[in-house]
């Protein structure tokens, strides 16, 4: 039993430049993951910065529309309000 063990084992293990290549490679995947779990987390709080700031803007742009078109009621309502010119007569000195 112990031969088979002994073999299976053998059979499974790593050498010591394997088990070296297999570490280098688990660190250096392990920072990669690392590296893009920071990318992902800085572009989600820009992606979130950002949204703030167009909700912000579009508050402001609201805003505007409805002063733009108050200003415009008011202009229509005054060129409707005001006094037609009056005819072109020949003036009194002819």
């Amino acid at each position: 039993m112990f031969r088979v063990l002994d073999h299976l084992s053998s059979a499974f293990s790593f050498g010591e430049e394997e088990r070296c290549s297999v570490d280098s490679d688990d660190d250096q995947l392990r920072e990669r993951v690392m590296l893009l779990e920071e990318n992902a987390t800085h572009q989600g709080l820009a992606i979130d910065e950002l949204s703030a700031q167009i909700a912000a803007q579009w508050k402001i742009i609201d805003h505007l529309q409805v002063k733009l078109d108050r200003l415009t009621e008011q202009f229509r309502a005054l060129e409707d309000a005001s006094l037609e010119a009056p005819a072109i007569t020949r003036p009194p000195h002819y």
